[in-house]
């Protein structure tokens, strides 16, 4: 019998996904959305052939261009971290009335392989 690759659920279900974000009912945006977008961002150009980091600084850039990166509510600062002092990284975006539950960083970033105290439970 000839091998067949199998197929994982993961990838079906992720497909499913990016396939009903497709559709004009659910996930495009209108061409006047996109351009009023584009008008207050100014993204760069996005092509599939860009790499993932590519991409990102072009979303960067167009989140400098309305000054998203200068709301101060939208950062997590960290005294101190593997990285550099003062440091600040994005936090999350959602907020819940209940600050107990609206999620929040509880240290800053740090390499990996960067903890010795981590251990696989058993």
């Amino acid at each position: 019998m000839a091998d067949t690759p199998t197929v994982d659920h993961n990838d079906v279900s992720l497909t499913a996904i990016d396939a009903v974000m497709m559709t004009e009912d659910f996930g495009l945006y209108s061409p006047e959305t996109v351009q009023k977008i584009q008008d207050r961002c100014k993204f760069g150009e996005m092509r599939p052939d860009q790499h993932v980091e590519e991409l990102l600084g072009i979303v960067g850039t167009g989140w400098q261009n309305t000054g998203f990166l200068k709301r101060e509510d939208f950062w997590a600062h960290f005294a101190e971290t593997p990285f550099g002092k003062d440091h600040k990284i994005l936090g999350p975006l959602v907020r819940y009335e209940n600050k107990e539950a609206t999620p929040h960083w509880t240290h800053g970033p740090v390499p990996y392989c960067y903890s010795t105290e981590v251990r696989w439970s058993s």
